[in-house]
This record gives C-alpha cells, sequence and structure tokens, in this order.
C-alpha cells in the first residue's frame, strides 16, 4: 500500500510539474540566427576537429515541446540539431563544409506543434575569414604567469566595417576544470592589435604547477546588425612548470 501511494504521489507531482511547465510556455520565436564561416586549427590533444566549415545556429525560445529548425538555401537543405546547454534560449546547429556557393542568405523555419516562425539569416561574403593565432604562448615574469600572442593580419576584415572581438578560454586537462579568461579580466572588450603585436595578459590566480593545459583563443566579426559572419579557433596545449626562482 505505501509503494502504491508512493506511486500515485509522484505521478501527482510530475502532472502538476508538467502543467506548470505547459502554463509557463512562451510563444514560439526565432531569437537569433547566424550563418558563418568558421575556421579552427589544429589542436594537439585532438578534442576539437580542424577544417573550414560554414556553421549554422539558431537560437529559440525555450520548450519542452518537440522542436524542428530546417535552413535552406536554393536546393541544399540543412536540419539543425538541438544543443543541451546553460543557455536562456534553446540554441540548434550545425555544421558542414565551407562552400562558397553556400555564403548566401539562408532562408530558417522552426516549427513546434502546429506553430511556425521563419526568418532569413544574412549571408557571408565569399572572401571573409578569420585567420588563425599561430604562436599562443604562456611567459613568466617575476612568478606570474602570462598569456601571449601576436596578432595576425585582422585589416581586411576591419576595412569591410566589421567588428572584431577576442575571446579565450582556458581548460585544465587533467581534470577538465574550465573558466573563461574575461577579456584580460576587465569589462572592457579586449583591444584587438596589429599585425605582429604583442597581446599578453596575466592570468588570474596563475596556473597550477606541473598541469597539462589546453588554450582556446577564438576571434570573432561581427557584421553591422551584430551578426556573426566568421569566426577562428586557434589552440595551443602546455605543460606549464614553474620556472626556477
Amino acid at each position: 500500500m505505501a509503494a502504491r501511494l508512493l506511486t500515485w504521489i509522484a505521478v501527482a507531482i510530475l502532472a502538476l510539474t508538467g502543467s506548470a511547465a505547459r502554463g509557463q510556455e512562451v510563444p514560439l520565436a526565432i531569437t537569433s540566427a547566424n550563418v558563418f564561416r568558421k575556421v579552427t586549427g589544429d589542436n594537439l590533444l585532438g578534442q576539437y576537429d580542424p577544417g573550414d566549415v560554414l556553421r549554422l545556429e539558431v537560437f529559440v525560445t525555450r520548450s519542452m515541446q518537440p522542436t524542428t529548425v530546417v535552413a535552406t538555401r536554393g536546393e541544399v537543405r540543412v536540419e539543425l540539431q538541438f544543443y543541451s546547454g546553460p543557455m536562456l534560449d534553446d540554441l540548434y546547429q550545425a555544421t558542414i563544409p565551407f562552400d562558397p556557393a553556400l555564403v548566401g542568405p539562408w532562408e530558417i523555419t522552426v516549427r513546434r506543434g502546429g506553430r511556425a516562425a521563419t526568418t532569413t539569416a544574412a549571408g557571408v561574403p565569399p572572401a571573409v575569414t578569420m585567420p588563425l593565432v599561430d604562436d599562443i604562448r604562456v611567459e613568466t615574469v617575476d612568478g606570474q604567469a602570462f598569456l601571449a600572442w601576436t596578432w595576425p593580419d585582422l585589416s581586411g576584415l576591419q576595412s569591410r566595417g566589421l567588428m572584431v572581438v577576442g575571446d579565450i578560454r582556458v581548460m585544465q586537462e587533467d581534470n577538465l576544470d574550465q573558466y573563461q579568461l574575461n577579456f584580460g579580466f576587465t569589462h572592457e572588450p579586449m583591444a584587438i592589435g596589429r599585425l605582429g603585436d604583442t597581446f599578453n595578459v596575466a592570468i588570474p590566480g596563475g596556473l597550477e604547477p606541473d598541469r597539462l593545459f589546453l588554450f582556446r583563443v577564438y576571434l570573432t566579426a561581427y557584421g553591422s546588425e551584430g551578426n556573426v559572419v566568421a569566426q577562428s579557433v586557434s589552440f595551443a596545449a602546455r605543460l606549464y612548470s614553474t620556472p626556477p626562482r
């Protein structure tokens, strides 16, 4: 009897939770849609596939209902897959090999139940590509660890009126702890340098000695409407040891 009572209580709780979730269902809407060229560099740990792809990503208001997202350009049709992550909106994404014939606008259609929403994602100029950062390194000065690199040539992107933004992520591979270095650890955007300039930023708290770290540098170009146009992801893996003083 007790087991049956607990079962009915569990069913009732699930029913109430489902009703509450349905009651909180927000209208279907596409909050953002981007189609951009993404270049991923070689990774010594083999965790990310290198290559030159066209990435499609669509953010849709969150829902527990089955949802399909399809992107089309001419006769090309791509179904986007749901990505589960800690975001306010649901993300659907897909990548296909980069093809200059597919850089124009894409039509996005989202269907959920009997409802549908559509939008057009802006195209990507064929010549736009974000260069990789080739020499990411850790330097130590007076016991303080700094992340440094030499800036590639971004003048072609900037001359098109695109805004370039930098982002750094570091993962300690021994235990997969990940944290994000926030634009030089201030609320200001990272200062983008010219070709040959050196970038360096102190790593807060330093890096634990004798640990393997994977560094990722994202460079992203945004169009005038805030849409992503191009992105590159560069990597460096380092076994960090504190130098003798």
